[in-house]
Order: C-alpha cells, then structure tokens, then sequence
C-alpha cells in the first residue's frame, strides 16, 4: 500500500506544487496590498518580512496538505488519478488569469472568464493525455532503472523475467498469451499479449546479449509501421545479483528510443517501471499486490 503511495510520489507532489501557486496567485496581490497599506502606516520591517514568510509557509502546507490527500485517494480511486494534475493545473492558469487579468474586466465580462475556465478544463486533459501533441514533432525519454529483492533463485527469477526463458505461464506478465521464434534466430521472438474483448498487442524482441541467469540485453519493438518504430522501441536491461541469505537483487532496466510526450508523462507520473517491480515482487514475497500494474493486469484477466 504504502509502495504505491510512493510510487505515485511525483503526482502528488506536483498536484501540490501547482495548488500552492493558485493560492498563491489568488490571494498574493490582496495579500500584497495589506502589506502596502501597513508600510504606509509605517510597519516594523522585521513584522513584515515574518508576515510575507508565514504567508509563503502557509501556501506551501497547503500544498502539502493536497499532496497527502490525494494519496489514499488514488490508492483506492486508481482510475480517477489523471485528474489529480489536471485539476490542479487549471486552478494554476484559473489563478493566472485572476492575476493578471483586472477585476473590472473580469465583472464586466463574467461570461467571457467562465468560458476561458471551461476552456483550459477541457483543453488540458486532451494536451497532458489526448492525441493533441502527437502531431506535433516532440518527443521525449523517460529512462529509468528500479530494483526488487527476491526470495527466490536466480533460475527461477530468469524464467520469470526473461521472455522466451521459460513456459509462457511462468513469465511475470499475466497477459503474455504466446512467444514464437521469429525464422532461424533463438534470439528474435514474437510477443503476443492479450488486452482483454478478444484484442491483442505484438512485441518484437531481439536478444543483444544474454548470459543465463543473471544478465540479458534485448531490444522491444512494437508491431507497427516503420513510420511509428521510434516512439514504440526500447532496450531493457535485466541484472540477477545474488546478494546475502540465498536471495537475489533484480535490476530493470528501461531504455526508450523516444516517447510520446502523453506517454512518457503518465510512464514518469505512475513511476511506472518501479510500479512494474512493485508487482513482481508482491508476488515473490505473498504480499498484497497494490500496484497499478496488478490492477491491469487482473482487469485484462477478466476480459480476456
């Protein structure tokens, strides 16, 4: 439980930070003209540095204070933690038109402000996760390494971990459906997971170097066209280290060649590699299995 609240570190975080800066904004220039009027009364400048400080603190716990909410939040509401950033961020450009924007405008035209919130609520979403900047030639890298301790042996971790390594059943993704061996190279093979109401996703794998149990290089391809090869490519990097009381440290690697920046920010805001560890090693260990890998995965079990 508390390793996905962790996971979902980032998103918490930045939901506060944005939060503090719409109160920040909002209130600021009021704020601010308190401030005036007590220097012009002749204000201790000691008293209205304090003040200003424990404003800016105030802000801050506020965010925190957010932050913390929207943990179990998205612990037991998983689906609706997209909205945690989005919301968030509104409130930040709300906060920015309230700023800059004179109040005399704002009352004289109340319908023309409504309508820039209603605007930015529904434009946001489709920018951070929509298909909006995809046709745009931005691409981004979210690299990133995560580790687990197993219990068990590196052979037994090396079938789970290594596609083709084992029986198809044994490999820590439930939704891996079939491996075939592409032509004559042991090294190339085909992926097929099952994404549940009869639809399927392939996987091309190509081995660089794999030295059984403890270390493998491979490429990941999507299956699609040459056009889209780059933001669906990755190199994975898989470490078994024995480490003391007959266990081993299992170190992932993820390596893509380029992301869609709606991708790479909910890979980066889910943590998503550490979040993959997560499940591994609920299982390992019979713990629990909070993590938003588990949770898809069972889902695909369901429909599949």
């Amino acid at each position: 439980m508390f390793k996905l609240m962790w996971r979902q570190r980032r998103r918490s975080l930045f939901s506060g930070f944005f939060f503090s800066l719409y109160l920040g904004l909002t209130y600021g220039a009021e704020f601010y003209g308190l401030m005036m009027a007590a220097q012009d009364h002749g204000a201790d400048p000691l008293f209205m540095s304090v003040a200003v400080s424990l404003a800016v603190i105030c802000f801050v716990i506020a965010g925190l204070i957010v932050a913390l909410i929207l943990s179990p939040i998205i612990l037991f509401l998983p689906a609706l933690r997209f909205n945690a950033e989005t919301v968030s961020l509104t409130l930040f450009l709300w906060g920015l038109v309230l700023y800059f924007v004179p109040a005399a405008i704002r009352e004289d035209f109340p319908l023309i402000s409504f309508g820039v919130l209603i605007l930015v609520a529904f434009a946001l979403p489709q920018i951070l996760y929509g298909h909006v900047l995809d046709r745009f030639p931005l691409r981004l890298l979210n690299d990133s390494t995560r580790s687990f301790v197993s219990p068990k042996s590196a052979e037994q971790i090396w079938e789970e971990m290594v596609p083709g390594a084992g029986p198809v059943a044994a490999h820590w993704e439930s939704a891996l459906r079939s491996i075939e061996v592409q032509g004559d190279d042991p090294g190339s093979l085909r992926l097929v997971y099952a994404l549940g109401d009869g639809c399927f996703l392939n996987r091309n794998i190509r081995f660089q170097s794999r030295t059984a149990p403890h270390h493998c290089i491979y490429r990941s391809m999507g299956d699609v066209t040459e056009a889209n090869q780059n933001t669906n490519a990755r190199t994975v990097e898989i470490t078994i280290s024995p480490i003391s009381g007959g266990r081993h440290r299992v170190t992932v690697t993820e390596s893509p060649d380029a992301m869609l920046p709606r991708i790479a920010f909910a890979d980066w805001m889910d943590d998503l590699n550490g979040d993959s560890m997560d499940h591994i090693s609920a299982r390992h260990h019979s713990r629990r299995d909070w993590s938003m890998t588990g949770r898809v995965l069972r889902r695909i079990e369901k429909l599949a």
